[in-house]
């Protein structure tokens, strides 16, 4: 009997190696598949906040890691202030740091070029998407599990998610496999599975300021897994805990400079707001079939559990619950409405459709389990087509060759002033730090520079002279100047534009960059008088002082 239960131990582990082989040689085709995907979208050649403007504060603090550790950790908030003035898009403090010391890290290893930022998000996202599938064919079948997978790389969401430098698939990717540490929870109640939720979903709020939003997760999960019973135990209670002390000095510290940045204050009147965009938000990035089916997904879990107690549904109630706090904090949560924090729902809700599918049709007919997956998983694929058909595209805006004309002249401790909207002046300023390996350059956005140093109206000429004077009164050495009508709409972008006309022999223009969509074009000047002058660290510290958030 002995031998036997050897023998079964033996396969059991087999088993279990074979099926991690499979998940990781899966994984690795479908990120083939993501990076395939990110370059035809023309990631790979575009320039960081071309589409985002976060994007270019991502990418730079990732870099400000790296460089930290290469300097053998000298005092750190020193380090940050200087690292700033060259590049003001530091996004420590606004955000978390968790992602930016994996970001750093992976630079330390590698070049930190565009494919390989664009690399973390990709593995990410196999992560993610294998692993809904895998326990999706677990659960129901292969057919639903491959639907999913589909499902996931077809929808718009996800899709956007891989072409730029973010928090949320990290943050969606901790989410999930939080959601998974508590699924075991409401299986066992075991204070392990609890604590592995607590450190999972600790992780997410030290990566995305949104994912505070996971401390409903336990009441919501445990609520339709139909599993009350377990308020009463220690367990319940012990990822809030760690919680505290691992985010909570974080979260609670960097509260003031966070809510400087809400869209308004908490309360109904955000819900106001927040709760139409979310809406439209959701039904354009996931369908209104999919959002169906999920919905009936997971009613069905609440009441099979409540019902029976059936543990093949706590998988369910747990991804339930996932989705459920995740809406509930965009509802909630006074961060400016935007379609990418919805990231962290779209798994479960998916997920969940499959399962409301096989429901759906389960009440209709029972066996045929093969027929039943066939028909989901179509029904699933014709929903999300139209998210395949629409193509998501990545054009480059030309800020990076701008930025390599800039550093190729080799001027001492240039100073960049870079006219733009928000998204261009990021383009310009990760593509400066990309390629600025002496860290010497300084670049400053014109609305900072002259609303710093406003000119007075009046006569065009005088105010044109008056803006030409305080470039040189700065040491500006070279002026990038955006004319899409994003930029236009900028006033101190036109307030440049002017100066460069009004007074040409004080800029020589040294190149052209047309923006890939056809919208306008960079153009690059170098300032003839005082050009050689390096530029003023101290002033510069004066000037950005106001918003050291980036």
């Amino acid at each position: 009997m002995a031998h036997k239960g050897g023998d079964d131990r033996i396969r059991a582990l087999a088993g279990s190696g074979l099926q991690a082989l499979l998940f990781a040689i899966f994984a690795a085709f479908l990120m083939v598949l993501l990076a395939l995907l990110q370059r035809a979208s023309g990631a790979y050649f575009a320039e960081f906040s071309a589409t985002e403007a976060q994007e270019a504060g991502h990418y730079v603090t990732g870099l400000l890691f790296a460089d930290y550790a290469r300097a053998h950790f000298p005092p750190l908030f020193a380090f940050i202030e200087t690292f700033f003035l060259h590049y003001p898009r530091v996004a420590l403090g606004l955000n978390p740091p968790l992602y930016y010391l994996l970001e750093g890290a992976w630079f330390l290893a590698v070049s930190p070029s565009t494919p390989a930022a664009l690399v973390l998000p990709c593995l990410m996202a196999a992560i993610l998407v294998m692993s809904a599938g895998f326990l999706t064919a677990r659960r129901l079948g292969p057919l639903p599990g491959v639907a999913v997978c589909a499902v996931l790389l077809a929808l718009t969401p996800l899709r956007a998610a891989i072409l730029v430098v973010s928090l949320d698939m990290p943050a969606a990717l901790l989410a999930f496999l939080a959601s998974l540490a508590f699924w075991r929870f409401l299986e066992t109640g075991s204070r392990g599975s609890a604590a592995g939720f607590g450190l999972l979903a600790s992780a997410a709020m030290l990566t995305d300021f949104g994912m505070i939003a996971l401390i409903l997760v336990p009441p919501l999960g445990v609520l339709i897994g139909g599993r009350l019973s377990l308020v009463r135990r220690v367990g319940f209670y012990l990822p809030y805990a760690l919680m505290l002390v691992l985010a909570g000095p974080w979260i609670i510290g960097t509260y003031p400079l966070v809510a400087g940045h809400f869209a308004g204050g908490w309360g109904l009147g955000f819900v106001r707001v927040s709760a139409p965009f979310y809406g439209t938000a959701l039904t354009a990035g996931l369908t209104a079939l999919i959002l169906a089916l999920a919905g009936f997904g997971a009613l069905s879990a609440l009441l099979a559990n409540w019902r029976d107690g059936a543990a093949r549904t706590s998988l369910f109630a747990a991804l339930a619950a996932l989705a459920g706090a995740v809406l509930i904090g965009c509802l909630t949560v006074p961060l400016a409405p935007d379609a990418r924090h919805l990231l962290p729902a779209v798994v479960p809700l998916v997920m969940l459709a499959a399962y409301g599918g096989m429901r759906l049709i389960g009440l209709l007919t029972t066996g045929w389990p093969i027929l039943s997956g066939l028909v989901v998983s179509t029904v699933m694929l014709l929903a999300a087509l139209p998210g395949l058909l629409a193509p998501l595209l990545k054009p480059p805006v030309g800020m990076l060759p701008a930025a390599r004309a800039i550093l190729e002249r080799g001027a001492a401790a240039p100073l960049i002033l870079v006219a733009a909207d928000e998204k261009g002046e990021g383009a310009l300023i990760a593509a400066i730090a990309q390629n600025d390996s002496g860290r010497t350059a300084f670049v400053m956005p014109a609305r900072r520079l002259l609303a710093a140093e406003p000119v007075p109206g009046g006569d065009a000429e005088a105010t044109a002279r008056a803006t030409a004077g305080i470039l040189g009164d700065n040491a500006v050495a070279f002026v990038v100047l955006d004319t899409a009508p994003a930029a236009a709409a900028v006033p101190q972008t036109g307030q440049v534009r002017a100066a460069l006309e009004g007074a040409p022999e004080d800029f020589n223009l040294i190149g052209t960059y047309p923006r890939a969509d056809g919208t306008g074009e960079v153009r690059l000047y170098a300032v003839t008088q005082d050009a050689a002058r390096p530029a003023d660290p101290a002033r510069l510290r004066h000037l950005l002082a106001p918003k050291t958030g980036g």
